[in-house]
């Protein structure tokens, strides 16, 4: 197994990129939950202010306790690259045989994160890795 940080960029600036960076303001990172269709939307829509490249990923999600909704679990379906105005990649990351429907798989076997709080503006939660997520509502 590689160590991340003999790497690409790693090995060169460990220090600043081995354990995350905050990136804010070079990087616009955008997770959309749409309640009527339930389908989620993950990816990066702008890096240092233009949009020439988008990376997203698209798929159900679900709450396994749809009283509680403290958990959420989701599966990436398919993804989406764009570069510039006219190319757009839309690969299927359905994973075929052998993979339970969504619907029917257990959330041991889904990426799902774990809401830790949520309120009118902010919701924080630890995503099954143990990376934190903290997302801002936008009108």
């Amino acid at each position: 197994m590689l160590d991340p940080a003999t790497v690409g960029l790693l090995q060169w600036f460990p220090p600043v990129l081995r354990y995350g960076q905050y990136v804010d303001g070079f990087v616009s990172a955008i997770q959309r939950f749409d309640l009527s269709t339930y389908e989620n939307e993950n990816g990066i829509f702008e890096i240092f202010g233009s949009d020439f490249l988008r990376l997203t990923v698209i798929g159900p999600f679900k709450w396994p306790d749809s009283v509680r909704r403290q958990v959420c679990a989701f599966r990436p379906t398919q993804a989406k690259v764009k570069v510039g105005e006219k190319w757009m990649w839309e690969p299927s990351l359905d994973g075929g045989d052998g993979v339970a429907p969504f619907d029917k798989a257990k959330l041991t076997e889904l990426p799902f994160f774990k809401f830790i709080l949520v309120d009118d503006k902010v919701a924080v939660a630890q995503g099954r890795s143990g990376s934190v997520a903290l997302w801002g509502r936008i009108e």
